[in-house]
């Protein structure tokens, strides 16, 4: 019975979590910062992606492999809605053409956490903000 109960407070505590992250609306400004991801891919590489977000609706990207560079990008963002798009204007990647548009939805922002869903890969990122 002690396990039900508490089980049924950590599941409740997770709900309050979820919900309060999920309730708060996305603005421009929500977004403007430095964020970074970090993951292992399936081959066992670890991906980071560090994102800077500016007021005047620019943005950098920066993309290592192992901590080697791989992908180095700017250009411009916009909101709309939960609709982020990224059109970028440089690309050290050659399948990244000036002009290339890419879209996440934005399933929730705060002062801490930026948890995107690319619309290409269906894939959903957790960004941390950089201090």
């Amino acid at each position: 019975m002690k396990a039900r109960s508490f089980l049924a407070s950590v599941l409740m505590s997770l709900l309050f979590i979820s919900l309060s992250f999920a309730q708060q609306p996305t603005t421009p400004q929500s977004l403007i910062g430095e964020w970074m991801v970090s993951a292992k891919h399936t081959s066992g590489a670890t991906i980071t992606t560090s994102i800077r977000l500016t007021q005047d609706s620019k943005f950098t990207a920066t993309t290592t492999v192992n901590e080697q560079p791989f992908m180095v990008a700017s250009g411009t963002w916009s909101l709309s809605g939960s609709t982020l798009e990224w059109r970028y204007e440089r690309s050290s990647q050659p399948g990244i053409q000036p002009g290339f548009v890419d879209i996440d939805e934005v399933l929730g922002a705060n002062e801490s956490e930026l948890r995107l869903t690319s619309k290409r890969s269906g894939k959903t990122h957790l960004y941390k903000r950089v201090h």
